[in-house]
C-alpha cells in the first residue's frame, strides 16, 4: 500500500509513544493503512476490526467485521488506535471502556477525532459529535486512562503550495485557529 507523505509523517510521529507495542488492535480500520505501517515499523501482530467489511480488505494477520461497543476479545493488546471513530457513536463511553477492558495495563491508545472547527465536519452524516481537548481529555480519564500527548491536528489543505505550510498551520491550530482533528495518545492506568 503506497501512503501518502501525510499518513507517513502522522505514523512517524507516534512512533516515540509506542516504542514497544507487539500486539496492535486497530479498531475501526477503514483500508487499514495505520494498522500495516504500524506493522510494519514495529514488527508487530495487528488485528483489524470495522463495523462493516472494506472494499479491500487491510493486508494484517486477523480482519474481523466487529462493533467497537461489544468486543469481546479474549486475548489482551499492547495498543489500541481509534482513528476518527468515537464522532460516529452516541456514547463513546461504552467503546472507551471496552477498549480499558482489552488493553494490558500501562497499554497505550491512540484516538483521533474531528474538533467542532473541522472542515466537513458535519458533512457525514454518521457523525454525531466533534471533540474538544478538554471532552476528550475528560472522556480518557473517565475511561482510566492518563493521557500523555494531545494536540490539534491543523485543517486539511489543498494544493502544494499550502502543504509547505504545514508547519505554520499547525502552530495556528495549536493557537486555536484551522483546527482540523485532535489526537491523543493515552496510557492505561494500573
Amino acid at each position: 500500500m503506497g501512503l501518502s507523505r501525510s499518513q507517513r509523517r502522522f505514523v512517524q510521529s507516534l512512533l516515540k509513544y509506542i516504542t514497544d507495542c507487539k500486539i496492535i488492535l486497530d479498531a475501526g480500520c477503514g483500508s487499514g493503512w495505520v494498522g500495516e505501517t504500524l506493522k510494519k515499523y514495529l514488527s508487530a501482530t495487528v488485528v483489524a476490526i470495522d463495523i462493516k467489511t472494506p472494499a479491500q480488505k487491510p493486508n494484517v494477520e486477523h480482519f474481523a467485521v466487529m462493533d467497537v461497543r461489544f468486543l469481546g476479545f479474549s486475548e489482551s493488546f499492547d495498543l489500541i488506535v481509534a482513528k476518527d471513530i468515537l464522532e460516529h457513536l452516541f456514547c463513546p463511553m461504552s467503546a472507551m471502556k471496552e477498549f480499558a477492558g482489552i488493553l494490558k495495563n500501562n497499554g497505550k491508545i491512540i484516538i483521533t477525532a474531528p474538533s467542532p472547527q473541522a472542515p466537513f465536519l458535519w458533512n457525514d452524516y454518521t457523525h454525531v459529535r466533534p471533540f474538544t481537548k478538554a471532552s476528550l481529555s475528560q472522556l480518557l480519564k473517565d475511561s482510566g486512562f492518563q493521557v500523555l500527548f494531545m494536540r490539534y491536528l491543523p485543517a486539511p489543505t489543498h494544493g502544494a503550495a499550502l502543504l509547505r505550510m504545514e508547519g505554520f498551520l499547525s502552530f495556528l491550530a495549536n493557537k486555536g485557529f484551522r483546527k482540523g482533528n485532535i489526537i491523543a495518545v493515552a496510557r492505561k492506568k494500573e
